[in-house]
């Protein structure tokens, strides 16, 4: 294992796996000593903000090509979202718990808690991110939320959740 993951899951174990957005807000911190994961939790921090700011341009751009929601066109998607997070007056999001597995140099899974808020509307659960290292950045390729129900947790699509 590279020094910089053995650095990084220190880092998560001393409490520095969380963010909360809602505009302007504290981020997860990476590894003191760069690598990938580095690389990864910055692109988590930009995702997490864009949605939060309601940075449509910004959120969706975290998306790879490759990204094909289940049961909707990619087009149809992109337009959902920019429906669904466009309208909200407000955005607050809560990562805990971020652990980052590093399949290879250029793919990595990223799996936290995620809280949001915005109105009335509220979702806990845990979410999990497949990012692939496309000319330079870090892409969310597919993403899977767990939402809880009754206690237990239950898998949704490899989509983007209804917030």
């Amino acid at each position: 294992m590279k020094l910089s993951r053995i650095l990084f899951l220190l880092a998560m174990l001393l409490g520095a796996g969380s963010l909360h957005a809602a505009g302007p807000a504290a981020k997860i911190t990476p590894p003191a000593s760069g690598g990938e994961a580095t690389e990864v939790v910055a692109a988590l921090n930009a995702w997490a903000q864009a949605w939060a700011q309601r940075d449509l341009d910004g959120y969706l751009a975290a998306y790879s090509p490759e990204f094909t929601p289940r049961g909707l066109s990619r087009e149809d998607w992109e337009k959902q979202r920019r429906q669904r997070v466009g309208q909200r007056k407000s955005i607050r999001l809560s990562l805990k718990d971020v652990h980052i597995r590093q399949v290879d140099e250029n793919r990595a899974e990223v799996t936290f808690k995620q809280a949001y808020k915005s109105g009335k509307y509220r979702d806990r659960g845990t979410k999990v991110l497949d990012l692939a290292r496309i000319d330079g950045k870090w892409l969310i390729e597919a993403e899977l939320a767990k939402k809880r129900q009754g206690g237990k947790l239950s898998a949704k699509s490899r989509r983007a959740g209804k917030a």
